[in-house]
């Protein structure tokens, strides 16, 4: 007589596999660097937080920036912090009434010891008019 354990065994292992690989990858996204908000193409105005996530394992500092129409030579500096951000938090407040109308984009900037960083985008469009 065949034992039945193991071949329903192997379908629950497999079934469990199948499950965990379909779990979207967005889940593991809190602790991807970058801008979590205000998102890649969002229209804002008024006074609004930025979050993102700062991290490194040589990790000496983030910088955040608003670059008007996402030129780098009219970056603006809004935010420096030198604490580790592993999770999607708060990393400043933007005041958007002191930027015209018109497209920008935040910058953030995680900074390693050695000086070398990798810079993250969101595009946002201001329109307090």
């Amino acid at each position: 007589m065949l034992s039945t354990k193991k071949p329903l065994r192997m379908v629950f292992i497999l079934s469990a596999l199948i499950l965990l690989l379909a779990i979207p990858a967005a889940t593991g996204a809190a602790g991807e660097n970058g801008i979590v908000s205000p998102e890649d193409g969002a229209t804002i105005s008024g006074s609004v937080e930025v979050t993102g996530v700062a991290a490194d394992p040589n990790f000496e500092k983030w910088q955040l920036d608003i670059l008007g129409d996402g030129d780098e030579d009219s970056a603006s500096f809004i935010a420096l912090g030198e604490e580790q951000v592993s999770e999607a938090a708060k990393l400043a407040t933007v005041d958007t009434t002191m930027y015209p109308d018109g497209a920008y984009t935040l910058r953030l900037r995680v900074v390693r010891n050695d000086g070398q960083y990798d810079e993250y985008f969101s595009k946002i469009t201001i329109a307090n008019s």
